[in-house]
């Protein structure tokens, strides 16, 4: 049994985590601001071993506190560096990032190595905590590994939780209106992971060996090459009576990001591979919305 923090235990991934962990750990849930040192003190002891970071803000480019987005994505990282060294503690952390910091590569296969071109605030300021973990680690041994997602789908432990995913939100409007819009962006590929795969990945490094935690970088992904007119289209299939409405208005160059992930990192240090596939995944979404 471990004894674990988390922050951002509300949201949608850290809801179905804390669900998942406690079963089996200690579970702390971060009480307070992530970008408060105090907070952190208050929330930190000797008897943490791990704390996985959720906790984040997301805007798009036009709609974004940009201080607040840093503070929570960036510098919260060095306000829970200070904290362990006032608390003289040093619990491994698990930092939550995306795929989306690589933004418009050339490369349609990416991975942990891949140079990102960041397109986003939000993708800066997470490849920004990375970073002062990175310098973290190097000055003061901090122990850290990344976990990078691509796009999350499935049930939550709310409706309102579940609708802040964009595959989630395709699904729900195509029960509610009996349609699915498409992009001009429809042919570029994406990955699409399944939530209790997620978790299950989250899991994983509970026990993964402390090597790990020198600052590697693990990204998750499907293992297939699917458009976005792939994956909206099954959901269309499993939906009666719904159509797709094309929308050929242009959009942002970061949306016409083309790439899956290559997870044999991963893999190879935990044995994990995606065991839902993405019918079954759709299925039981449709379900817990119908419910």
């Amino acid at each position: 049994m471990s004894n674990i923090l988390i922050t951002g235990h509300t949201g949608y991934i850290g809801s179905m985590l804390t669900k998942r962990l406690q079963l089996t750990n200690n579970v702390i849930l971060f009480q307070g601001d992530v970008v408060n040192i105090d907070d952190w003190c208050i929330n930190l002891s000797k008897d943490i071993d791990i704390i996985y970071h959720l906790a984040a803000v997301e805007h798009t480019n036009t709609d974004i506190d940009i201080i607040r987005d840093w503070r929570v994505n960036s510098q919260s990282m060095l306000q829970l560096h200070e904290a362990c060294k006032l608390k003289n503690i040093s619990p491994k952390i698990v930092f939550t990032s995306s795929t989306n910091v690589f933004g418009n590569i050339d490369s349609t296969t990416i991975t942990e190595d891949t140079r990102e071109e960041v397109a986003a605030i939000w993708s800066a300021h997470k490849l920004l905590g990375e970073n002062y973990l990175r310098i973290l680690n190097k000055l003061h041994n901090v122990k850290y590994t990344v976990l990078m997602l691509p796009n999350v789908y499935g049930p939550s432990t709310s409706i309102d939780l579940m609708d802040r995913m964009v595959v989630n939100r395709v699904i729900k409007n195509a029960i509610t209106n009996n349609v699915v819009t498409l992009f001009d962006n429809k042919s570029c590929l994406r990955d699409y992971l399944y939530i209790d795969d997620v978790i299950d990945a989250f899991q994983l490094l509970l026990d993964i060996d402390d090597i790990y935690y020198n600052g590697s970088r693990f990204l998750l992904g499907s293992n297939k090459r699917r458009t976005i007119e792939d994956v909206w289209q099954e959901i269309v299939n499993q939906i009666p009576g719904t159509s797709v409405n094309y929308n050929t208005i242009e959009l942002a160059s970061v949306e016409y990001r083309d790439y899956i992930s290559s997870t044999d990192k991963f893999n190879s240090a935990t044995k994990w591979s995606p065991k839902v596939k993405l019918s079954d995944g759709i299925a039981k979404t449709i379900e817990v919305y119908n419910d």
